[in-house]
């Protein structure tokens, strides 16, 4: 039988649970610099509350559509990294 996850990964698991922010200084992730402008609340579409990101399919919701590709982009590479 396989080992279940360590203390730590659970702790982190149950913090992010309780909508905690994890701070992980040894592995930052890092915008490009033409990425800053997408933390805007000016790339919503103006119509959804949040944005939405499916890594399986790379589908974008609720942004303004001019920024949807770079968005798309941002936020796979997010999803790589939260990943590895």
């Amino acid at each position: 039988m396989a080992p279940g996850p360590s203390a730590a990964v659970v702790d982190r698991a149950d913090a992010l649970e309780r909508g905690e922010v994890l701070f992980l200084p040894d592995r930052p992730f890092r915008l490009n610099p033409d990425e800053a402008s997408l933390l805007s609340p000016q790339v919503s579409d103006g119509r959804a509350k949040t944005i939405s990101f499916d890594p399986a399919t790379g589908d974008v919701g609720g942004a303004a559509p001019s920024d949807q590709e770079r968005l798309r982009g941002l936020l796979a590479r997010y999803a790589a990294w939260a990943q590895a």
